[in-house]
């Protein structure tokens, strides 16, 4: 499952850098408490949960610690991970900076697109292929490499260029509109 692996760490797009500085960062406040994501009935008595809340040496910055549980999954996945995280706006668009600690990530960022109201997270994960394709054209540094069957494509572009590689394509491209995890609010 995507889903689980990118909130592991393990999928997706990586980067080397985030679209921006978590020290200029503002808290988003609707993300913070716990979340459950809503399972499909084939994963029956699965459960994936998120608690945010900001972390305890962000001092004034927009620095967020997640701590996301899996609970009975049939995957390979550890049964906790622990990031850090931020929030970018571009535009309207808001987009989470997710970097996963060591002990449970590469402790590269991910980049998840965000809608978030009283009830309900809508999480959408960076597609692989839009990114691998502006690799290969050299639109944007990074690298792309194959371990059996699965494709890693790792981002090293800077900061400011990933910023406006992600300002001048466009939603779909980027997220899609099909890949969001939806999580309900549980509590604050």
């Amino acid at each position: 499952m995507l889903l689980t692996a990118t909130l592991a760490g393990g999928c997706g797009v990586s980067s080397k850098n985030p679209l921006g500085n978590p020290e200029a960062a503002v808290v988003d406040a609707k993300l913070m408490g716990m979340w459950n994501l809503r399972m499909p009935d084939e994963d029956d008595g699965a459960a994936v949960f998120l608690h945010i809340g900001r972390a305890e040496d962000g001092g004034d910055s927009g620095l967020l610690r997640c701590l996301a549980v899996f609970h009975n999954l049939r995957r390979t996945l550890p049964p906790a991970s622990m990031a850090e995280m931020f929030t970018t706006e571009i535009g309207n668009r808001r987009l989470l900076n997710v970097k996963w600690l060591a002990e449970s990530g590469s402790g590269q960022y991910s980049f998840l697109k965000y809608d978030v109201d009283d009830e309900q997270l809508r999480l959408y994960p960076l597609r692989k292929e839009p990114v691998a394709q502006a690799i290969e054209k050299d639109e944007i540094a990074g690298s792309l490499s194959w371990a059996v069957v699965t494709q890693s494509v790792n981002l090293t572009e800077d900061p400011d260029s990933l910023l406006k590689f992600m300002a001048r394509t466009d939603d779909e491209t980027l997220f899609g509109s099909s890949t969001n995890l939806v999580f309900d609010h549980i509590s604050r």
